[in-house]
């Protein structure tokens, strides 16, 4: 096969941001963008896990198992997970589900499974050396590995023909770079490093992958990481590994027999983890420790060198519209009572809320409104669902004295309303104005009010999906609305005591 041409790297970055991957990108870089920024709040990335479903189910599963909560208290909702498990652990955790669920519906799914086995052992064992290091944003470097071959991962989740001729070339034995180098005229870390700059990923990493920077120890902890992982591949007892425990030692200080026995601890840490989500054949994948004079190598592989197909499914996407949950309401609700007594929080409370009447109750949307300091506006605070973005960004109602409409009416009467059922008493006053904001006629609205003052609202719809409001739903609304007025009250006298 001749040499592709230069021109080749660019068309396929150009594929991977405008054809293939823009669902996949977006995910990725607006959960590392929240790890990014110290800013963010909890309800920015309680916002991008709860906006896929099958990603808050997976992310809720996970918090729930004995690996990532040994205390066993009940996590039914993801900002409650966030403020049990750590902002940072909640990141990786949906950062590494995004990644699973991606690859396991590609084409290529074997040759995906091995690298997705590579990045978890290697970001784990990076997380590890980096706890025994002393380093205080040990999760950060666990992002920052397991995105460390995010070129190749892009490259199999669509590669076709090039895919095929690669895997050819792989099986014939020839050097992976260099087969890389033949069949598409550019070697896969080269997309790895590109990616990371364009979707602005994470500075560490860009650091690390950068041979013209001079690599800290953060950057280079990430790098021997990724070196051990692919090492063991060829055993333990190999010599690519003790250069690395080499790397490990001159890095930390600690002794190389004392790193030996973390990293063959790790490897196994690495494999559970692995099941923890739901992917079997990668823990079958990771290269696990044998007792000495035993094979150590533990890479399950059939005589054409394809792995051993022995996967338990990642679970399928469920419908994206939440249904309603009367179980998960009562859930959610205990949950919003422990807050009160646990870490007594407004914002963390105001997002419960909205989660038990977006996935409890069952809704297409959910927005908090808050009254603006000089009474003139009501504002979109959070928002859930669709067009959470158009809702966050319109959502600005004028509600100045003299002008008389339908939020104000609710506000000033402290009025819990159905719009759309035919008795309302305030059917009236659902201008086109309003229908054109939320794109219907039919939503329910409730107050919040606090120390005898309404200080916003709650409002929520299935106007995108057309799915029918009915009189259960309206109630448990409403006592969503209620707890949510009794607990913001509890914590404003807590913080004036």
């Amino acid at each position: 096969m001749s040499k592709k041409p230069e021109n080749n790297f660019d068309a396929w970055l150009q594929r991977l941001n405008q054809e293939d991957m823009p669902i996949f990108g977006r995910t990725v870089q607006e959960i590392v963008s929240v790890a990014e920024n110290s800013d963010s709040s909890v309800s920015e990335l309680t916002r991008v896990v709860l906006q896929d479903t099958a990603m808050t189910a997976k992310v809720l599963k996970l918090a729930n198992t004995a690996f990532y909560n040994p205390s066993n208290k009940s996590i039914s909702t993801i900002s409650r997970a966030i403020m049990l498990m750590g902002f940072d652990k909640v990141r990786a955790i949906t950062l590494t589900v995004a990644l699973v669920e991606s690859i396991v519906r590609s084409a290529n799914r074997d040759l995906l499974m091995a690298e997705l086995a590579r990045s978890l052992h290697a970001a784990t064992q990076a997380r590890s050396m980096a706890e025994k290091m002393g380093d205080k944003s040990s999760e950060e470097i666990f992002v920052a590995t397991l995105l460390h071959n995010i070129g190749e991962l892009a490259f199999w989740c669509f590669a076709k023909q090039e895919g095929e001729a690669l895997k050819a070339e792989i099986k014939k034995g020839v050097p992976r770079e260099e087969a890389e180098q033949k069949v598409l005229g550019f070697p896969l870390r080269k997309l790895t490093q590109r990616l990371v700059q364009d979707w602005h990923l994470n500075s560490l990493l860009e650091e690390a992958l950068d041979p013209k920077k001079k690599v800290g120890k953060r950057g280079q902890l990430i790098n021997i990481s990724y070196d051990l992982a692919a090492a063991a591949e060829k055993g333990w007892q190999s010599e690519e590994v003790a250069d690395t425990v080499r790397e490990y030692s001159r890095i930390s200080g600690f002794g190389r027999d004392e790193i030996q026995e973390m990293i063959q601890g790790n490897a196994l840490e690495a494999a559970r983890v692995s099941r923890t989500y739901g992917v079997s054949k990668v823990a079958n994948i990771i290269p696990i420790p044998y007792k000495p004079g035993k094979d150590d190598r533990r890479v399950s592989k059939q005589t054409d060198g394809s792995m051993i197909d022995t996967v338990e499914e990642f679970e399928p996407k469920t419908s994206e519209i939440p249904q309603y949950n009367p179980l998960l309401q009562l859930d959610i609700l205990r949950e919003m009572t422990a807050l009160l007594f646990e870490k007594p929080n407004f914002n963390v409370l105001l997002e419960m809320t909205l989660e038990g009447i977006y996935r409890g109750v069952g809704m297409d949307r959910t927005l908090f409104a808050l009254v603006s300091p000089d009474h003139q506006y009501l504002n979109a605070r959070f928002v859930l669902g669709f067009e959470r973005t158009k809702m966050l960004e319109r959502f600005k109602i004028f509600i100045a004295s003299g002008r008389r409409n339908l939020f104000k009416t609710v506000l000033d009467n402290n009025l819990s309303v159905w719009i759309g059922q035919p008795q309302s008493s305030v059917a009236d006053l659902v201008s086109d104005e309003i229908k054109e904001l939320v794109g219907g006629d039919e939503f329910f609205v409730s107050p919040i009010i606090v120390s005898g003052k309404t200080i916003g609202l709650f409002y929520c719809d299935r106007i995108p999906s057309g799915r029918d409001m009915d009189q259960m739903s309206f109630e448990n609304f409403e006592n969503f609305a209620r707890h949510a007025s009794l607990g913001l009250e509890h914590i404003t006298r807590l913080n004036k005591s």
